[in-house]
């Protein structure tokens, strides 16, 4: 997945990038969690949401 958003080996894609990050976060992937809000806080491939990316980074620290 970071290989879409920073376009390592491939074309950059944030959009695809915010996708597959959405799709881990729904499993409960921690990493998939964080990263998801930091797409949220900066508008990577998705509007900038803080409310969703404060959610996201709560959720994560809960989870370790």
């Amino acid at each position: 997945m970071d290989m879409k958003l920073h376009g390592i080996g491939i074309e950059k894609d944030e959009v695809k990038a915010f996708e597959y990050y959405k799709k881990s976060a729904e499993k409960g992937y921690l990493n998939g969690i964080y990263i998801l809000g930091c797409c949220y806080e900066n508008g990577i491939g998705t509007e900038i949401d803080k409310e969703k990316a404060i959610e996201l980074y709560k959720d994560a620290a809960k989870r370790g």
